[in-house]
């Protein structure tokens, strides 16, 4: 395993505290280490520092929204599975959202027991 990779760990990248904490309790619970980022620059350098297994990423933040932070992350680092969140969902934009290669586009409200699914179907789970 490649040394700068923590098995199991996860970024929850969101502007709002309440939202981070709930999916970062969650994502918890499943056995990651979650590290939290408030916006898509944040984001995006612990990415490149931790390589996590999986990201969690809202797309409307300060300083670097969802969209440029998902397009630079799936270009330099294409093996972190990444979620989409976001208040306002459309075929457009969840057609664009999958093309710049994450795995789901969920709408917030959210519900975590989709969000376990799909995280079941996309990323390692602790045993």
């Amino acid at each position: 395993m490649d040394a700068q990779t923590t098995p199991l760990s996860a970024v929850v990248a969101d502007d709002e505290p309440e939202i981070r904490d709930l999916i970062s309790e969650y994502l918890s619970k499943l056995g990651y280490q979650v590290t939290q980022a408030g916006d898509g620059l944040e984001a995006l350098l612990h990415v490149r520092d931790l390589r996590p297994t999986l990201l969690i990423l809202d797309l409307m933040m300060p300083r670097l929204g969802g969209i440029d932070a998902l397009g630079h992350i799936r270009r330099s680092y294409p093996n972190v599975a990444i979620i989409v969140l976001t208040g306002t969902t459309d075929d457009a934009l969840r057609g664009r959202v999958i093309g710049l290669g994450a795995a789901a586009l969920l709408p917030k409200p959210l519900d975590l027991d989709i969000l376990g699914t799909i995280i079941g179907t996309i990323a390692p789970r602790a045993v």
